[in-house]
């Protein structure tokens, strides 16, 4: 009894669990099962439509039935079979079955889109959900679909032997058109669409409507279960590269040619693992290097997962016709010493190259161009200037918006102080010293109004009897790519060669560019700021000669002095002067390098001179004009502290004021009573009378930090301005510091004491060192306590 009792417990448990296990399975179904308005899968839906035979029979060719009967989430663009007899009549084609097979899979691939999209997403499609704020509506419009062309095999010129590569196309995207877009660009959506469509309409409706690259839709969506299905009114046309619209194109086939000459072969060894033949095999891309824009490439971007870069990112590419090009060369390549376009420098032609070369997430509109949207987005390398309706090629491509020119774009390379070592072929070995710094200073210098540019030729960059600092450089053959470098830093002292470091690269190059900043009033000098702080370059327009501070100081040594000539070739526009720099008639001349000395080392220890000038000792014999100053303060006399010698300098830059020998033999004397030490001065007499000498001398001892505009540049005749208050080092007794004025006359500078004299900067042109300058100046400075 017990036995069968607890038996028939356990049968009535069993029976309980099945009945509710069966009960919530029929829940689970009448919760997942599809509304009755599904009409069911998109094969089902367009066959019983009964108007979309072609369309299916293309799909069934291309392999696609199954996923789309069902087996994938899947968004299609339907065109009916009037539509597809249309495309058929325009293009000489019988009948689909007619057509080969891998032109097949690449049209009918182009109606069926990953994943699944109703209308509002394709409208404004949001990568990142609704979370996020987007700016403008409508711009991630790229939707990846099936179209993709079959292997092609190249020949890749950069790896010896020459092998062929296999090559690997990507699936292609389809833009599409949204009426939100030109609402917020407040543009004329009818215009902008139909220029780059011509042969389709805009929807002369006011309600939302989005466009498919070139056609309308006909209708709503149409939900299936399996995702979304719109009918279209023409059938779409795969879009193709950049690359294969130029190539396609005779009239634009030089400036494609130079764009491939940076053609690069990558391998990919994902997609060698999802889609080569065997284990032998091996997939590349086809890439374009150095900062070029991949034209031959399908996708923007190579990361699968970055969708939103995907949707939106598109390159901008303007291409020069024939014309075009041919007229710039003979008007630039040309005079500049080149023979062809092959045989202009690959780094000149890179530059040429990217600047016609932009990236942005929208298309390019032509009234972008003619409007003023371009304020906020024309590329860092210049200005997007043309008449975008007298073009006779613009396209919106697989990869983006092209556009071909009449004339080439005017880039700041082209157009600033840096031109003529884009241009001449002699000057093209500063450009590969320029590209091993930093791009960022090439391209602020290409593009700064004003600036004045000094490119050394390649004999005077490459003179071993010039350099700097113990190198020069030597050229050790023809580049075969950009980062192929052959201008080697060679070391004298140890006799070896390397790359020249970015640092080195940019102090040169900046060492060599500047600003103008004043001429000596009889006309003979010109001084000029570099882009290194506190470095000037004096200009000796009557013998033609550039001189560094450092060359300056060595007096009327003209050996190592470069000489210079205006280059027939200006940038226009920006106000810009450039001078090529050679090597003088004896053979000599340097780079432009800083004084590296500091001005207490040059003054207490050296004899310095100054260009152009001479001074006499007063016995028929020439000296350095800051002699006697210089026994004045020298460790071997009786008028100097211990040391540290000026430690009140430290860690200031400095302006010395220093009185010509006349001044000090005429005044000091009876300006400060001087009284040498004698012997028998108790050190108490012996320490007041040093230090009452080193606080007479503060007052010739200017700090640069303190003095206003001074903190920025030296003082020369005609750059000054309005007077300056000039802060010594000399302190008052009421502790506040010893100030003198600074007035720039227009032909020279003076300098007014306490006591309203003044006194007269003597030349046009002060020495310079790396931590100060010094200025020879015509009489003593006096002060009130």
């Amino acid at each position: 009894m017990g036995k069968n009792y607890y038996l028939l417990k356990c049968t009535a448990f069993l029976f309980l669990v099945v009945f509710l296990l069966s009960s919530c399975e029929k829940e689970r179904d009448k919760y997942y099962d599809l509304p009755d308005w599904i009409r069911g899968n998109a094969w089902e839906i367009m066959e019983e439509e009964g108007n979309f035979s072609i369309f299916l029979k293309g799909i069934e060719l291309c392999g696609y039935k199954d996923m789309v009967a069902g087996k994938g989430i899947i968004t299609i663009f339907a065109p009916d079979d009037d539509a597809f007899k249309a495309y058929f009549q325009q293009n000489g084609i019988s009948s689909i079955e007619d057509m080969d097979q891998e032109e097949i899979l690449k049209l009918i691939g182009f109606h069926l889109v990953y994943y699944s999209y109703n209308k509002e997403m394709l409208l404004d499609y949001k990568p990142y959900g609704e979370v996020t704020s987007y700016r403008y509506r409508g711009i991630y419009n790229k939707f990846r679909t099936r179209s993709q062309d079959p292997f092609s095999y190249v020949v890749d010129e950069n790896t010896e032997g020459n092998p062929t590569r296999k090559v690997y196309h990507r699936e292609r995207y389809i833009p599409t058109f949204s009426s939100y877009f030109f609402v917020d660009f407040s543009m004329d959506a009818n215009e902008n669409y139909e220029f780059f469509f011509p042969k389709s309409q805009w929807p002369d409706v006011n309600n939302p409507v989005v466009n498919i690259a070139n056609a309308q839709m006909v209708g709503d969506e149409i939900i299936t279960n399996n995702g979304y299905l719109f009918q279209v009114d023409q059938v779409l046309i795969p879009l193709e590269t950049m690359h294969t619209v130029l190539k396609e194109n005779n009239d634009y086939s030089i400036f494609l040619s130079q764009y491939d000459r940076y053609m690069v072969l990558e391998y990919d060894p994902d997609l060698t693992a999802s889609y080569g033949d065997n284990i032998y095999d091996s997939l590349f891309l086809i890439k374009h290097s150095s900062n070029l824009l991949n034209i031959a490439s399908e996708w923007t971007t190579d990361q699968i997962t970055s969708l939103a870069t995907l949707a939106s990112y598109t390159y901008w590419l303007f291409a020069p016709n024939n014309d075009a090009m041919n007229n710039f060369f003979s008007n630039n390549w040309g005079p500049g010493g080149y023979g062809t376009f092959d045989d202009v420098d690959i780094l000149a032609m890179n530059r040429f190259l990217y600047g016609h070369s932009w990236n942005n997430d929208i298309q390019l509109f032509p009234e972008f161009i003619t409007g003023n949207f371009l304020n906020t987005t024309s590329s860092s390398v210049g200005q997007i200037d043309f008449d975008p309706y007298d073009t006779d090629l613009h396209e919106i491509t697989a990869n983006g918006t092209l556009y071909g020119l009449k004339e080439p774009f005017e880039s700041y390379y082209f157009k600033g102080a840096l031109k003529p070592m884009y241009i001449y072929k002699n000057m093209r070995y500063f450009l590969w010293l320029v590209q091993r710094g930093s791009s960022t200073i090439e391209l602020s210098i290409a593009s700064t109004e004003g600036m004045s540019a000094f490119i050394p030729d390649n004999d005077l960059l490459t003179n071993p009897n010039g350099g700097y600092n113990g190198k020069y450089f030597v050229w050790e053959g023809e580049p075969e790519s950009i980062s192929d470098n052959k201008l080697m830093s060679y070391d004298v002292q140890t006799e070896e060669s390397s790359n020249p470091t970015a640092s080195e690269a940019n102090r040169l190059l900046n060492n060599h560019v500047g600003y103008y900043m004043a001429q000596s009033n009889d006309g003979r000098y010109k001084a000029y700021r570099t882009l290194n702080s506190f470095q000037y370059l004096l200009m000796d327009t009557q013998d033609q000669r550039l001189m560094s501070t450092e060359i300056f100081n060595t007096g009327n040594n003209t050996d190592n002095i470069p000489v210079y000539e205006r280059t027939q070739v200006q940038g226009e526009g920006l106000g810009t002067e450039s001078f090529v720099l050679s090597k003088n008639n004896t053979g000599g001349g340097s780079l432009i390098g800083p004084e590296l000395d500091s001005w207490f080392n040059a003054l207490v220890f050296n004899d310095i001179y100054r260009y152009g000038e001479s001074f006499d000792n007063g016995n028929g014999g020439i000296e350095s004009p800051y002699t006697l100053f210089r026994s004045i303060i020298s460790s071997s006399t009786d008028y100097l502290v211990e040391e540290p010698y000026f430690d009140f300098t430290l860690m200031s830059r400095t302006i010395v004021l220093v009185p010509t020998r006349q001044a000090l033999e005429n005044g000091m004397g009876t300006l400060i009573e001087m009284t040498p030490v004698e012997d028998g001065d108790s050190q108490d007499v012996v320490a007041a009378k040093k230090a009452y000498y080193n606080e007479y001398l503060k007052r010739y001892f200017v700090n640069v930090y303190s003095s206003g505009s001074l903190a920025v540049d030296y003082p020369f005749p005609g750059s000054v301005g309005a007077p300056q208050s000039m802060v010594t080092f000399y302190r008052r007794d009421d502790r506040s510091y010893q100030r003198f004025t600074l007035v720039d006359t227009g032909t020279g500078l003076q300098i007014t004491d306490d006591k309203n004299n003044t006194v007269n900067v003597v030349g046009f042109f002060p020495n310079i060192y790396v931590d100060g300058a010094i200025y020879l100046i015509d009489g003593l400075l006096e002060i009130i306590e």
